[in-house]
């Protein structure tokens, strides 16, 4: 072991990187590099991917290129942690590409949000391996107290535990009734997790603990991709299903008959899945986000309207700001 950490990220870009302006041709060169100064300033050395600063069709590159950007960071025995710059679209394209045995072996943490949740559940499906749901880099370029307190406390603690207020939604049982269970931690952006059925990406998880987000969808939309997870026998295999933020759920609401709201699209599921369902976590597309651990065994616990999430042994990297370095096997390698 030694004294001092001297932790290494590796930004790289598996689908977008950052542009001044959507659909615009121009690489935000000074977002990236607010971003990457902002996790030197937290104690991380940063190496960039070599097609982070690339375009090509909207995307970070060719998808060859995303591909070997995204394995240089598990391949560099230095990287502790393979944080992308930014989702969008196009981690998905690039998962066959990838060397999944170097990934598998490697010593490296993976943390994304968004369309990163595509590598985040390939991973565990090819590797049984754990990762992180919550930070992308440009993130970071703006300054989120809770943000990047909730991320460093992630990165850095053997244990992992976050409480937040919260309802109950399943039907036949009152917003504050108790409940706890045990499962596999598991889930991320709904649209990206629905769009991997029936590919080899998606992982058979049975009595876990699913999480998931969205963005830019009204309660409507949430509730036919709720009722696709039901009726596709997903989300009855869990032992419960968490919900984080869902951006945009009530546009075009305006009256009791002006449409479904997210609290009908929330009880609808949990009446015909029979599985508990909880809002309230701070997961999300917002500036705040928590970061949440991936294809880890852990707790949750509901009682008094807050909602407890724990794991014994979260995907710690082998070396955080301020934490005492080490280079040993991992648990998850």
């Amino acid at each position: 072991m030694n004294d001092t950490a001297n932790p290494t990220i590796c930004v790289c870009a598996p689908a977008r990187t950052c542009v001044c302006g959507e659909g615009l041709d121009e690489v935000d060169v000074e977002r990236i590099e607010a971003s990457e100064a902002a996790l030197r300033a937290m104690g991380w050395r940063v190496r960039e991917a070599a097609n982070v600063r690339e375009l090509d069709h909207g995307f970070a590159g060719g998808d060859a290129a995303r591909a070997e950007g995204l394995m240089a960071g598990f391949l560099d025995p230095e990287v502790d942690l393979v944080l992308p710059i930014r989702g969008g679209y196009g981690t998905a394209r690039i998962l066959p590409l990838l060397d999944w045995d170097a990934i598998g072996a490697s010593g490296a943490v993976f943390a994304g949000l968004s369309d990163l949740t595509a590598f985040n559940l390939a991973l565990y499906a090819r590797c049984a391996r754990a990762s992180w749901q919550g930070p992308v880099a440009h993130a970071f370029a703006r300054a989120n107290a809770d943000f990047d307190a909730r991320f460093a406390r992630a990165m850095s603690e053997p244990r992992f535990s976050f409480s937040s207020p919260a309802r109950r939604h399943d039907a036949g049982k009152a917003p504050d009734a108790p409940f706890s269970a045990q499962g596999l931690f598991w889930g991320g952006n709904l649209t990206i997790l629905l769009s991997l059925m029936a590919t080899p990406w998606l992982p058979r998880i049975e009595g876990g603990i699913l999480f998931v987000e969205d963005v830019h969808v009204t309660a409507w939309r949430f509730e036919r991709m709720l009722v696709q997870l039901a009726q596709s026998g997903i989300l009855g295999r869990q032992r419960a299903l968490v919900v984080g933020d869902v951006t945009g759920h009530e546009a075009g609401l305006k009256g009791p008959n002006s449409g479904i709201a997210l609290s009908d699209a929330l009880a609808y599921a949990g009446r015909i899945s029979g599985v508990p369902v909880f809002s309230g976590l701070p997961f999300g597309h917002r500036p705040d986000t928590m970061t949440l651990p991936v294809g880890c065994p852990g707790r949750i616990e509901f009682a008094d309207g807050v909602l407890t999430l724990e794991v014994e042994h979260p995907p710690v990297p082998a070396e955080t700001p301020g934490q005492p370095a080490f280079r040993g096997p991992q648990w998850w390698v």
